[in-house]
């Protein structure tokens, strides 16, 4: 595993052991590396071998092993929002009470006005 913070977004790289023994390296797409480092992140988080389970959304084309990561969990449960630009879609599309976009919103964050 590995996370490489490059400009406009973050990609966390992740090797996912099959059912059947295989291994597949997944690419999650995160925010800005600015965005996560505002909300905590910093690279000595994800140390080589963290276990993650990541809640996102597959790339369209199933070939790839892409994601666009809305949130991490680890392996003491803390969740973290990763920010990508697949919530931010949804938001604009859906709103922000959105069964989908609601429980992940801060509401003491200002530009949310305490919903």
């Amino acid at each position: 595993m590995r996370l490489e913070w490059v400009n406009p977004y973050s990609w966390i790289h992740l090797e996912t052991t099959n059912l059947d023994g295989t291994k597949d390296l997944w690419m999650i797409e995160g925010g800005s590396p600015y965005a996560l480092q505002r909300r905590g992140l910093s690279r000595e988080c994800l140390p080589i071998g963290t276990v993650l389970t990541v809640d996102g959304y597959q790339a369209r084309d199933h070939s790839l092993k892409r994601a666009n990561g809305r949130d991490v969990t680890f392996p003491d449960g803390r969740k973290f929002f990763l920010g990508s630009s697949g919530f931010v879609n949804a938001l604009l599309e859906k709103g922000p009470h959105h069964p989908t976009c609601r429980p992940i919103l801060k509401s003491d964050h200002p530009t949310h006005e305490g919903r």
